[in-house]
């Protein structure tokens, strides 16, 4: 990591220079996180007065990652606020328009997060993950990507249960993700 790549916060934080941060007064990350480069943190509701999109302590995003807030103006509905938890990874090129991503979560690369759907803590979503609007996954679950689907509405994941052990584990591997960079 190059040191002229990169803003380092009071708190902590390691915000790559090429991402883009839309409206940063409605955004809150709470320490020592890393934002890799190309991330996107865009809040799209100026109505609302608290912050949009809240990050934990120790979480990691991978290049390219979008956290977006979503303006539902069909169903004319508020947008929410984004909450990620602490100790979480983000995978490169993933999108986030979820509610809430726990702590000590592992998001793959390239999935997608729909809109309202809750990530509960301790689950690990592998590669290619495409998690529906408005759906929720438990705590301690593994999603994983199917190799077969019947049709094409049929969602493209299943989900089994993770030992309690993972909490432990994953804490760790985040923080070494912090000091060391992503090729940890």
């Amino acid at each position: 990591m190059s040191s002229s790549e990169w803003l380092e916060t009071s708190s902590g934080n390691r915000i790559h220079k090429t991402c883009t941060i839309k409206h940063p007064e409605f955004i809150v990350i709470s320490g020592n996180s890393t934002l890799n480069e190309n991330c996107k943190l865009i809040v799209d509701n100026l109505k609302k007065q608290t912050e949009s999109i809240s990050i934990g302590k120790y979480t990691y995003l991978s290049k390219n990652v979008v956290i977006e807030t979503i303006v539902n103006k069909d169903l004319k509905e508020k947008t929410y606020s984004i909450n990620i938890g602490s100790y979480t990874t983000i995978g490169k090129n993933s999108k986030i328009y979820s509610m809430n991503v726990g702590s000590r979560c592992k998001i793959g690369s390239n999935c997608r997060l729909g809109a309202y759907s809750i990530i509960y803590d301790c689950c690990i979503i592998h590669d290619n993950v495409i998690i529906p609007d408005r759906y929720i996954i438990p705590p301690l679950s593994e999603v994983r990507l199917k190799t077969y689907l019947k049709s094409e509405n049929e969602m493209n994941f299943y989900i089994v249960c993770l030992n309690e052990a993972y909490r432990i584990s994953n804490e760790g591997e985040s923080k070494r993700m912090y000091i060391l960079g992503e090729t940890a």
